[in-house]
């Protein structure tokens, strides 16, 4: 993400499954995805595929300080 955000305020990092199933949340910037689900009442392992990541973070510029969304693939392989 780099920088120009403010990681205090207003950051989402939501990883989905191709069904749109939440498979993870976090609201801090150093929590990665680990290939687990916690929405499925523990730490399971998800199958291989394809995951939609969307983060949601606000700019902290001093010519922008609005709400941004970016959103991506990530291909889950072991």
């Amino acid at each position: 993400i780099g920088t120009g955000f403010d990681p205090d305020e207003n950051f989402t990092f939501t990883i989905y499954d191709r069904w749109g199933t939440v498979m993870f949340t976090s609201t801090s910037k150093d929590d990665g995805w680990d290939g687990t689900a916690r929405n499925l009442g523990g730490r399971e392992i998800v199958q291989n595929g394809v995951y939609v990541w969307r983060i949601e973070l606000k700019q902290a510029t001093r010519k922008s300080n609005k709400q941004q969304t970016y959103v991506g693939r990530v291909t889950l392989a072991r």
